[in-house]
């Protein structure tokens, strides 16, 4: 079934550094808003996350990995748990990119044009930094000299100063 992959951490629930493999943060309200809103609409969701390693994978299988293979198992039922809890409902969790995923929500991600090795990041900066000058430049216009030093503002705060 195609769907929507969200990560776990940073992006459903909060985080702010490894704090143990049954550790949750509390949810990020807007997130799980959401979610909720998409499984209201019947779409298919579920969490994407490394917590989960190497549950349904070859390397489930090898005695070296024991020791993660049980913290996975630990860390499944947390996030399980705590779906219940902030969702309603428990979702199927994953750590394998598979081929009905058509979105992943995440707070690392960086994407990308397909085909092309152009980030979005680095064209919405060069934007925000044309957008910038053109209005420094007097080429864009507003009705009061506040409107215009609002924006500056604004951008000069999304960019850093830059």
């Amino acid at each position: 079934m195609v769907g929507m992959r969200w990560t776990f951490d940073g992006t459903l629930a909060e985080y702010h550094g490894w704090a143990g493999t049954t550790n949750l943060g509390p949810p990020v309200p807007k997130m799980v808003e959401r979610v909720k809103k998409m499984l209201a609409e019947g779409k298919d969701v579920r969490i994407f996350t490394a917590r989960v390693w190497p549950l349904r994978t070859t390397e489930q299988d090898l005695t070296v990995n024991a020791k993660r293979v049980n913290e996975a198992v630990a860390a499944y039922m947390a996030i399980q748990v705590w779906c219940e809890t902030h969702i309603g409902k428990a979702l199927p969790i994953t750590c394998i990119k598979d081929y009905g995923m058509i979105s992943l929500v995440d707070d690392r991600l960086q994407q990308c044009y397909p085909n092309t090795g152009v980030l979005l990041e680095d064209e919405v900066r060069r934007l925000k930094i044309g957008i910038k000058q053109a209005i420094e430049r007097g080429r864009v216009t507003y009705n009061t000299d506040e409107d215009a030093s609002a924006v500056v503002y604004m951008l000069d705060d999304l960019l850093g100063g830059a």
